[in-house]
């Protein structure tokens, strides 16, 4: 037997933990964490009683509760049928398991309600809101009191309360094995194969196949919706983009004598923390400037210069490291205003960090630069598939349907990926549907991916791309407060 090598073995010999710095300075990333584009949470209202009738089930409140997507209860995914459940022995009788309860609960903790909303607060506060009565039935929690004679009966599908029977011998052995037949396959043709029995067996019956015939259905997938109850329909509110320069930004919004060199834009450094970076929490303010809202390319913020107490200066690096570490500098961030204007005004929160070992209080300021631009120029491409594969071409750019999912569309561009302004989704009745997202990859050469969480199934997509554009850039001075 072959041994290995000291310097191979691992075995008795101390190894050093790679993640205890990560977890240990608070910087350890969970699924809890995880935070994608168009991702929702959701808390299910769960029944206190181990059986009864829900007799009132109002869930009005909750659909208007600030925040919250969807409610969704049991009669609404009735047609999906109960939940799988493994039949681990023959002839056993399974009782539905619905996904939600419908009408009747029959242990404690079956969801009765499912809230989907934008953060876990909001859907925990909307489910205060709900009002649920209950009429509580006779449960009957020991097997043995579920047996007994006169027992209260949980489910009408299982005849007093008994799942299955077996029998057994005199020694208290079942007199059939539950386990499958078991084969091995023969030199030449046939297979040889057993199965024990507790008993003794007086027939044996072997049914076989006499003939089988194949059939092929081929099929085309060209509807993703999802079957049953159609939902509510979610339209997209996003107002109509034009062309805009920044003459009529100056026009419009003229700065006032002694403004700063942002105005009317308004850049704050909410909060500098650190874990294994430096990272700049940012929040940008503008005034509701026509195509912000919703746009994809509204403009970037870039840092170029970061200033210590101790007189040394930050600079982005020339290019990007070759081995990156699980944690980079990230100097510059696209502005996307992704909500809608506030007082008249849009603003959207920003992060950027710095590989640095110094702490926040040794930061005097950051420097950097704000570039906002202006489609003088919009034009439409149309993509009236969204089967995966299909493009659309106007001269060197190229949009294509990347993937496609009941829930998904995400779209590739060949090149210039920044002119990109914002995509529309269609309904088959041609209205624009409201959809999560995007979640944009920015790959080289402006080979960019969005990708779309439409919440009615779209049938069509409407690319909205900048021709020229007017390029706005403002410089950036910020010190801590």
């Amino acid at each position: 037997m072959a041994h290995p090598s000291s310097s191979d073995a691992y075995v008795g010999r101390p190894m050093k933990r790679r993640e205890d710095r990560r977890l240990l300075l608070g910087a350890g990333r969970f699924v809890d964490d995880l935070r994608p584009a168009g991702a929702l949470s959701v808390i299910f209202v769960r029944s206190p009683y181990g059986h009864a009738r829900i007799t009132r089930l109002d869930v009005e409140a909750v659909r208007t509760a600030p925040g919250v997507v969807a409610v969704v209860t049991g009669d609404q995914v009735r047609h999906l049928g109960p939940m799988p459940v493994n039949r681990a022995i023959p002839d056993m009788k399974v009782p539905p398991h619905p996904i939600i309860a419908d009408g009747i609960v029959h242990a404690v903790g079956v969801p009765v309600v499912a809230i989907a909303a934008e953060s876990p607060s909001a859907a925990w506060d909307a489910a205060a809101l709900l009002a649920v009565e209950y009429d509580e039935l006779p449960a009957a929690a020991p097997p043995e009191a579920a047996l007994a004679k006169g027992a209260a009966v949980l489910f009408a599908e299982v005849e007093g309360n008994r799942s299955f029977r077996r029998a057994l011998n005199a020694k208290g052995q079942p007199l059939a094995s539950p386990s499958a037949f078991s084969s091995d396959f023969m030199f030449g043709e046939g297979v040889s194969g057993q199965r024990q029995f507790s008993g003794t067996v007086d027939r044996l019956e072997i049914v076989f196949a006499a003939e089988e015939e194949t059939v092929e259905l081929p099929f085309t997938l060209t509807d993703f919706a999802p079957t049953g109850k159609a939902g509510s329909l979610a339209l997209d509110r996003t107002p109509a983009f034009r062309p805009y320069s920044v003459r009529e930004l100056q026009r419009e919004f003229p700065r006032p004598r002694g403004a700063g060199p942002l105005e009317p834009f308004e850049l704050s450094l909410d909060r500098v923390q650190s874990f294994f970076a430096m990272r700049f929490d940012l929040t940008l303010r503008s005034p509701a400037v026509p195509n912000f809202e919703h746009g994809f390319a509204a403009g970037q913020l870039r840092l170029t210069r970061v200033e210590l107490n101790d007189g040394s200066v930050l600079t982005p690096p020339a290019a990007a490291p070759e081995n990156p570490v699980a944690v980079r500098s990230r100097w510059e961030s696209a502005v996307r205003f992704t909500g809608s204007p506030k007082d008249g005004r849009l603003s959207t929160s920003l992060s950027l960090w710095v590989d640095t070992k110094a702490k926040p209080e040794d930061l005097k300021s950051v420097q950097g630069t704000l570039t906002m631009q202006y489609p003088r120029t919009l034009e439409t491409l149309t993509l009236d598939d969204l089967t995966v594969g299909r493009q659309v071409t106007r001269g060197d750019l190229t949009v294509t349907v990347a993937a496609r999912g009941r829930k998904s569309v995400t779209l590739a561009t060949s090149r210039d990926g920044d002119r990109v302004y914002y995509v529309r989704l269609l309904g088959a009745d041609g209205q624009a549907l409201a959809y999560f997202g995007p979640n944009i990859t920015e790959g080289p050469g402006g080979a960019w991916r969005f990708e779309l969480s439409p919440l009615n199934p779209p049938v069509k997509a409407e690319i909205v791309v900048a021709g020229q554009v007017d390029r706005q850039t403002l410089p950036v001075r910020l010190t801590p407060r």
